[in-house]
């Protein structure tokens, strides 16, 4: 496409994702709303959390999580998850206590 904001590393649609990242996770870099990012968190009664994020097939997935949100504090919680599109949705299991964490998604086109 020709015009301005259409590079690989600027971003068209202003919601502060580069192109190149919304073409690796199949969002619609045209549209402001679509990028990657978690629908949901949501806790249960076990101790356990929900995880959801929209997906799109031909991608795979990992998810970090932190008990702090530091850089450099992430763990890989799981990796290479294939797209369940329209959303996948993962089951942290956690211990009793652990009431807090944050997640992270990325993408990729490879499966790993």
């Amino acid at each position: 496409t020709n015009g301005p904001n259409v590079g690989a590393t600027e971003d068209y649609d202003f919601d502060g994702f580069d192109n190149w990242s919304e073409f690796i996770a199949g969002t619609d870099a045209k549209s402001k709303s679509s990028f990657l990012s978690m629908q949901a968190v949501t806790g249960l009664s076990n101790g356990g959390f929900i995880v959801k994020w929209p997906s799109t097939s031909g991608r795979y997935y990992t998810l970090p999580r932190s008990t702090n949100g530091v850089q450099g504090s992430f763990s890989i919680l799981a990796g290479g998850l294939p797209a369940t599109a329209p959303q996948n949705v993962y089951t942290d299991n956690v211990p009793l206590g652990a009431w807090s964490y944050i997640y992270k998604v990325s993408a990729t086109t490879n499966q790993p």
